[in-house]
Order: C-alpha cells, then structure tokens, then sequence
C-alpha cells in the first residue's frame, strides 16, 4: 500500500488489521488506562504487549543465565566428586523422587525432601564406613549440593538435594 499524498513513509507501518470483541466490564477497564496514560485505546494496547513481550523475554534470559550459572559451578565441582559422594547423591535423589519431592527432573513445590541420618547411614553402609559418610556428608553441604534440613541439635540431622546437586543429577544422567 503506498501512503496518500502528504503522509510521510514509516520504517514501520501499521498494516495489519485485527479485529476483537470486549465486554462492557473490559472496555471500562480500557478505557480507565486510556485516562491515566492520557493515551489512546490502540496506544495503550501496544503498550501492554510491549510490556509484557519484555518481561517474557527477561525471565528467559534469567533463566539462561541461572543454567549456565549452574553448569560452570558445577563443571568446576566434578574434579572433586569421588565416587562416595557420587553415590550419597544417587541416595538422596532416590529418596526425593520417592517421596515426590522430585518429578521428572525438577523440584516440586509443595513437598520438601530430607533423609534421616540413620536411614542415609544404613542405605550406605555396605559401601563407605559411617566417617567416610561424614566428611562426604560435610564436602557435599560444603560443594552446596546437600544441606543439613535439621539445625535442632538435639535431634537427628537429616539432608535434602538443593538445586545445584539436582543440577549436578541431571548432568551425570546426560554422560
């Protein structure tokens, strides 16, 4: 379409035409915004999709970031993974996909996971001995792969995954 006689060409033309149906209650809604933003109905529309286009956008740069903040950690943890602690993590992920609070690879929001000591102590016990067990328990809260979910110290101290030893999971499945 070229421009009538005196318009001046845009470097972006509005062309495209669509066309929506509102209720009464949305139209005063539009309208109100229309007021504050001392604008127009379309004005205010492209405003809002603007806006909201950018907060998409920034949460998946987020997002990205934290992964990639996640895999360099972890990269420069792995050297110093044995095999004990290898496999306290396979426990305590086990346990957190057994009692629901990991689905399908990522933490639910409504379940916390912890292990008792005793029960981490037991389902070890044919392969580390109880002060292999500690210091691996201490090297892995101290990689932040695991925390002590108990600080009473009067009570048994139990451990649960954090993000970074389900990111790490999730990279020992990928090799």
């Amino acid at each position: 379409m070229s421009p009538l006689k005196g318009q001046t060409i845009k470097d972006n033309p509005k062309d495209t035409r669509i066309q929506i149906r509102l209720d009464k209650e949305t139209i005063e809604k539009l309208d109100r915004l229309v007021a504050e933003q001392n604008s127009d109905r379309l004005k205010v529309i492209r405003k809002e999709i603007e806006t909201k286009y950018f907060v998409i956008k920034l949460e998946e740069e987020l997002k990205m970031q934290e992964r990639n903040f996640f895999q360099m950690n972890i990269k420069r943890k792995i050297p110093f993974m044995q095999e004990e602690h290898k496999y306290i993590m396979e426990v305590l992920y086990n346990n957190a996909c057994e009692v629901g609070a990991v689905v399908n690879g990522n933490f639910s929001e409504n379940i916390m996971q912890s292990i008792l000591y005793t029960e981490l102590r037991e389902k070890t016990k044919e392969v580390m001995t109880y002060k292999v067990l500690d210091v691996c328990l201490k090297d892995l809260e101290n990689m932040d792969f695991i925390q002590n979910t108990m600080r009473n110290p009067y009570k048994e101290t139990e451990y649960g995954i954090r993000p970074l030893g389900l990111e790490y999971i999730k990279v020992c499945e990928k090799e």
